[in-house]
């Protein structure tokens, strides 16, 4: 029994490194909504390979939901997870509008001619929120006050309308959260 299920990992682990040796080799190009990448053969661009494979993955295996949302966000090194949660909550109506349901944005995320970004599942809205959203040069201690300093909410209450809902999610997904420090 354990040398069949050795075997069966030895396989699977073979089988893996192709595909990725296969990809890296054929230079990968796929569309990630309004992300377009292009791999090339380095030793960078086979880690981001490797990346892309595995936030493939986590996406077909991810239905949308809280907790599922707050692992990804943890996944891709969010920083403070339980209030860009509450912000994905809040901007969404709890995973319920078009530009969520439809478009797979969490965030309300619009661009200059205010139409919102489409994305191709809702884990790629999580990776653009990452980039252009936490692309800052350091970390924000406050990042409540590094919300309001954006050009993001257009309701002057939206601070005061995240953080109860940021809170609830920190006592409720307390274990979860704890992992991460």
């Amino acid at each position: 029994m354990a040398n069949t299920k050795t075997s069966i990992l030895i396989i699977l682990i073979t089988f893996v490194i192709g595909v990725v040796i296969g990809i890296t080799a054929a230079g990968l190009s796929y569309n990630t909504g309004p992300i377009q990448q292009t791999m090339e053969t380095n030793d960078e661009q086979e880690e981001e390979t490797i990346d892309t494979l595995l936030f493939v993955w986590r996406d077909s295996h991810h239905h949308l939901s809280e907790e599922n949302v707050l692992k990804e966000l943890i996944a891709q090194d969010i920083d403070y997870p339980e209030i860009v949660l509450a912000q994905a909550l809040i901007e969404t109506g709890n995973f319920s509008s078009m530009s969520c349901t439809k478009d797979n944005n969490l965030f309300g995320l619009r661009k200059y001619d205010l139409s919102y970004w489409k994305f191709s599942n809702w884990t790629e809205s999580v990776r653009f929120y990452k980039d252009k959203i936490q692309k800052y040069k350091e970390k924000p201690k406050d990042y409540y006050a590094f919300l309001e300093r954006l050009p993001y909410a257009e309701s002057q209450t939206y601070i005061q309308t995240i953080m109860p809902v940021a809170e609830r999610i920190k006592k409720q997904h307390h274990e979860l959260l704890n992992k991460t420090k």
